[in-house]
């Protein structure tokens, strides 16, 4: 799986077992600027792991993408 984010203390126990492989590209950006543009950061870290996946070479079956929302 790839992810832009990978929290083992909120995420289900089948990964932090190690037995589903995670790979996280774009955890290094942050996710806002003094509490404000939650929403480009989320778009740009999206952009980022999506390029990553793509510049891997591998094929792909299935892909999952969620949704940003601000409450």
């Amino acid at each position: 799986m790839y992810t832009s984010h990978y929290n083992p203390e909120r995420a289900f126990a089948e990964t932090r077992q190690g037995d589903f492989p995670i790979s996280v590209h774009g955890d290094w950006m942050p996710r806002h600027i003094a509490g404000g543009l939650h929403i480009v950061f989320a778009l740009l870290r999206n952009i980022w792991l999506a390029l990553s996946v793509v510049f891997t070479g591998m094929n792909y079956d299935v892909f999952l993408c969620d949704q940003v929302c601000m409450p």
